[in-house]
């Protein structure tokens, strides 16, 4: 793992990858596999019918 995570300046250029630019890369590319997997498997469309149908179905308990 500490070859792939290499803080400082690139060497030939200006660039200088911090801890804050890699978390923020690594956040957006965990981000981004879970959608792609959310969107294969149509996960926010089947949330949204069952909790549909989990407020159509919910019993109503009369107050006393």
């Amino acid at each position: 793992m500490q070859e792939l995570l290499v803080l400082g300046l690139i060497p030939g250029t200006n660039i200088q990858i911090t801890f804050i630019a890699w978390l923020l890369l690594v956040c957006g590319l965990t981000a981004w596999i879970l959608a792609t997997i959310a969107h294969r498997r149509h996960l926010l469309s089947n949330f949204l019918i069952t909790a549909m149908l989990i407020q159509q179905v919910r019993v109503h308990q009369p107050q006393a």
